[in-house]
C-alpha cells in the first residue's frame, strides 16, 4: 500500500481506488458482491506435484518480470496503442462496477485475437457459496409452498419436520440455528437479488402487522414463498 503525501495526509476528501487485489488458493469460493466483481483465473496442471514442473520458456517468471519490467510495460502499451489506432472498438461485456474496464480490455484482447476474456463468468457464479445456498433455498421454497404465502416462523416449523427443507436452509452468519427474527433479516438482506430467475420481494400485512415475502420469477409471475 502507498502512503498519502505529507501535504494531504490526514485530510478528508476523495482519493482514487487504484489497487488491484490478487488472491491465490485452492478451490476458492466467493460470496455476495465479490463474485460479480472478480476475474477468476483457474490453473490446473492436470498432474500431481505441480510445483515440480519444468520446461518453461521463462524459468523464473517472477524474477524475469522484475528485471524486464520496462520491456513488459512497452509490450502492453504497444498492444493498447495498436487497438487505439485501429479504432478502439469496445466489446459489450458487462461487469458490476467495472463495465468500462471490461469493455476496453475486452476490446484490446479481441483486436489481437486473444479469446476467452471473462468466458468463465458462470463458473465464478457456481463457486459463489452464498449464491448457491440461496439459489437452492428459493427453489425449495417454491417446491414446498407453490403460491401459498407463508410466514418465516412457518418455514422454520416446517423445516423442523421436513429434512429436505431443513437441508436447503442457508447457513446463518454465526453458524447457529435459525430464529424467526434472523430469517426475516436474512430475507430482507437478499431482497431484490436474483438467483437463477428467482428474486425475493417483501410485502407488509398492515392488518396482521407481519412481513411476508414472495419469490418472484423473472417472467413476472409471483410465487409467494414466505
Amino acid at each position: 500500500m502507498h502512503s498519502l503525501p505529507d501535504n494531504v495526509a490526514g485530510l478528508d476528501g476523495k482519493w482514487p481506488n487504484d489497487r488491484l487485489w490478487t488472491l491465490t488458493g485452492t478451490n476458492i469460493t466467493l460470496g455476495g458482491d465479490h463474485a460479480q466483481r472478480s476475474v477468476r483465473v483457474a490453473v490446473d496442471y492436470g498432474k500431481p506435484n505441480p510445483d515440480l514442473r519444468i520446461g518453461f520458456a521463462i524459468p523464473d517468471i517472477a524474477q524475469w518480470t522484475q528485471v524486464s519490467r520496462g520491456q513488459v510495460i512497452q509490450a502492453v502499451l504497444m498492444l493498447a496503442r495498436a487497438w487505439q489506432v485501429a479504432g478502439a472498438s469496445e466489446t459489450d461485456h458487462v461487469m458490476r462496477g467495472f463495465t468500462r474496464w471490461a469493455r476496453v480490455v475486452g476490446g484490446i484482447l479481441a483486436y489481437h485475437e486473444i479469446p476467452g476474456f471473462l468466458a468463465n463468468r458462470e463458473d465464478i457464479q457456481v463457486h459463489d457459496e452464498d449464491y448457491a445456498e440461496w439459489d437452492r433455498f428459493l427453489h425449495m421454497l417454491f417446491s414446498v409452498y407453490g403460491d401459498r404465502p407463508q410466514l418465516a416462523r412457518g418455514i422454520l416449523d416446517d423445516a423442523a419436520a421436513d429434512r429436505e427443507l431443513a437441508d436447503a436452509m442457508p447457513s446463518t452468519a454465526d453458524g447457529g440455528p435459525w430464529t424467526r427474527r434472523a430469517l426475516g433479516k436474512a430475507l430482507a438482506a437478499h431482497e431484490g437479488r436474483w438467483y437463477d430467475g428467482l428474486s425475493i420481494r417483501s410485502e407488509t400485512d398492515k392488518h396482521a402487522k407481519v412481513q411476508r415475502w414472495s419469490v418472484r420469477q423473472g417472467s413476472g409471475k409471483v410465487v409467494h414463498a414466505v
